[in-house]
């Protein structure tokens, strides 16, 4: 934070930026060796560059005051990350960042997702595919799968499909919470670690009351695994809440069906769940059948 006499009665030449922000970008001049707010700051920071870094030449970022109009510019722009790129070659992607965040914070998740992205790859800023298959697989009867709802996301949908296709259609019960719901599931999930049901518990936000006590039955439970039946499997679902039991999140798979961005992850969504990819190949008409397939998911991906 800059608190200079001088910078305060500067600010009055900068309308445009918040008192927040201008206190920041006078902060930023004595933190960061590659940005500067007067000429006089410039002058010194180049000259510190050129001892410890020798022959090294490197394009430095005019001085804030003496380039109001240029950051100005930068402030209004609807692409403000690219203008600072062009400030100087002094400037890593880190500090560009840092500067974005000060003027224009509302374009700073874009450029930190495009940062991670050309630091450690793509993957890192894609969510893995939803895959319900393969979460059931990598839990076990100890393991909680968790849904974390989001807008316009029915995991029931998803379990009752992925219980048809394990065999399950007839072995698990749907419990909506709600007031005086707790006994009814508790005494379902006693039922079911001994004959190897799954138990799904719907909607955990609106019973936060009822939480400790699931969170009681929890540790009972892992603290006699030898007494559980291999099949069972506890499935909940629940809005985010601070009050959900740690132990339960820490323990449990979490499971976020977020609705895809984009063309590519909207066809991915539509394909993976429209067909699977034996069917595909054991079609008479494989060719014309993934044409159609293909078309359709396109069609739903725009639309």
């Amino acid at each position: 934070k800059g608190s200079s006499t001088v910078a305060d009665d500067q600010s009055k030449l900068v309308s445009w930026l918040t008192e927040k922000q201008w206190t920041d970008i006078v902060g930023l001049d004595q933190i960061m060796l590659s940005f500067s707010f007067s000429k006089k700051d410039q002058k010194q920071k180049e000259q510190k560059q050129k001892t410890s870094r020798g022959s090294q030449q490197e394009t430095h970022p005019p001085s804030f005051m003496e380039s109001l109009d240029t950051f100005e510019n930068i402030y209004r722009h609807k692409n403000p990350e690219m203008m600072i790129k062009d400030l100087g070659s002094g400037l890593t992607d880190m500090q560009s960042l840092i500067i974005l965040r000060i003027l224009r914070p509302d374009k700073v998740i874009p450029a930190i997702i495009n940062y991670v992205s050309s630091i450690m790859g793509q993957k890192y800023v894609e969510p893995p595919p939803y895959d319900i298959m393969q979460n059931f697989k990598d839990s076990n009867n100890s393991t909680p799968l968790i849904f974390i709802l989001s807008p316009g996301v029915n995991p029931i949908v998803d379990i009752h499909k992925l219980a048809e296709k394990t065999g399950f259609q007839a072995k698990y019960s749907i419990i909506s919470l709600g007031q005086g719901q707790g006994p009814k599931a508790e005494s379902e999930i006693k039922e079911a670690v001994d004959r190897g049901c799954w138990v799904v518990l719907q909607n955990c936000h609106l019973a936060l009351s009822w939480m400790p006590t699931l969170e009681r039955i929890f540790e009972a439970l892992n603290s006699e695994k030898s007494k559980m039946h291999d099949d069972f499997r506890l499935w909940l679902t629940a809005k985010p809440s601070d009050r959900f039991p740690a132990a339960i999140l820490q323990n449990g798979i979490k499971i976020m069906n977020e609705p895809p961005k984009g063309i590519k992850a909207n066809l991915y969504r539509n394909y993976s769940s429209l067909v699977e990819q034996v069917t595909l190949e054991q079609a008479s008409n494989q060719e014309n059948l993934e044409k159609i397939v293909f078309s359709l998911c396109f069609f739903h991906a725009l639309v």
